[in-house]
């Protein structure tokens, strides 16, 4: 009604009626009026955070309960969380929903899947799961012995297959780029960047195939720097160069430095992945480690975990590999977890129209950019 206060809560009840659950928002925000720049549109800046309040609950039926909303709160970044709180209520996510999952197994020991945080997402919904056995799978990553030809994960498998279709696409690039004031130990960057490399086998693993398919092998090739001179009028399209430059992904390591050198104290530093080595959850990950190198390196106390292939180490990409390989089975196999849900989704998507004629504000072109 006019004049009526509007309650968030109230808001997000009515949406859940009428909207699926991923479409529901995990917040919403009373405002008496949308901040706009001097253009006249949106100022996203200048947006009040939204606030992801836990609801009321009661207590933790268990330990596994209190442990489990442990793990919520970390990942999530709230300060608490209670046994009826929805990890998507309180701003979760998919990408945070993979590193719930790999948190809830560090914790507790128990495997979950993603497809059961949105299934069950509440504290106590998914600590009833949890509390009832590691799950189903075969070996945890990086207990597998490691055979001469290691395969790809699937999410390799379409990395690949994208770029033998058009090798040629920067879409699957994901760049990052840090600016560097001040003094720069060129020595010293190159050194915890070579480091970076060897303790990360996924950024130096090219891909092989034959006659059984693509494969991956890891070398012991590092990056390098490459070393670019450039004004700050050119530096904008010096980047988006080297952003688009293709990798040629059975030659190249997956990765590519390049120092931009503005002036004796200004420098860019760009690191480009591509996606068949990394995400966007994975990269700034990565940063953070190349930063801590380069101060180690400038301090002479170098990491020793250079060696990942040492007993005891953590597991590899190329283990996750031979986990996902070993827990999902071969689409072939109609009794595997793979083929079960090939076939599921073959027979939900049948008859559905190849093009999904969704309305736009300007002609398709002929043919897609991606």
């Amino acid at each position: 009604a006019p004049g009526a206060a509007v309650v968030p809560e109230a808001v997000r009840a009515r949406l859940r009626e009428l909207l699926p659950d991923h479409m529901v928002p995990a917040a919403v925000v009373v405002l008496d009026r949308i901040p706009v720049t001097v253009n006249g549109k949106l100022d996203q800046a200048a947006l009040p955070a939204p606030s992801y309040d836990a609801a009321p609950g009661g207590g933790f039926a268990g330990p596994v309960e209190e442990l489990l909303a442990g793990v919520f709160a970390e990942v999530l970044g709230v300060d608490r969380v209670g046994p009826e709180d929805s990890f998507f209520d309180l701003g979760g996510h998919s990408l945070l929903a993979m590193r719930l999952v790999a948190r809830v197994s560090a914790v507790l020991g128990t495997e979950l899947g993603v497809r059961e945080v949105f299934e069950t997402p509440t504290v106590r919904e998914l600590a009833r799961i949890a509390a009832g056995g590691p799950g189903v799978t075969a070996a945890a990553p990086g207990e597998l012995p490691r055979p001469e030809r290691l395969p790809l994960s699937y999410a390799q498998q379409r990395q690949w297959f994208l770029d033998r279709f058009d090798g040629t696409n920067s879409a699957y690039h994901i760049p990052m780029a840090l600016r560097l004031t001040g003094e720069l130990d060129e020595a010293a960057l190159a050194a915890a960047l070579d480091s970076l490399v060897v303790r990360h086998e996924s950024l130096r693993t090219l891909i092989a195939e034959d006659e059984e398919g693509p494969y991956q092998r890891i070398v012991d090739t590092t990056p390098g720097i490459e070393r670019i001179p450039v004004t700050e009028a050119a530096l904008d399209d010096a980047l988006r160069v080297a952003v688009a430059r293709p990798f040629d992904l059975t030659a190249d390591v997956p990765v590519r430095v390049a120092l931009f050198g503005l002036g004796p104290a200004e420098h860019v530093l760009l690191v480009v992945v591509h996606h068949i080595a990394g995400d966007g959850a994975s990269v700034p990950v990565l940063a953070r480690d190349l930063v801590a190198r380069y101060r180690a390196h400038l301090e002479g106390t170098v990491p020793e975990d250079n060696a990942p292939e040492q007993p005891g180490s953590a597991p590899q990409y190329a283990d996750f590999a031979l986990w996902q390989r070993a827990a999902l089975g071969v689409e072939d196999d109609p009794q595997s977890v793979l083929g079960r849900q090939l076939d599921h989704w073959k027979d939900a998507l049948d008859g559905l129209p190849e093009e999904l004629a969704l309305p736009a504000d300007r002609p398709r072109p002929a043919a897609g950019p991606h």
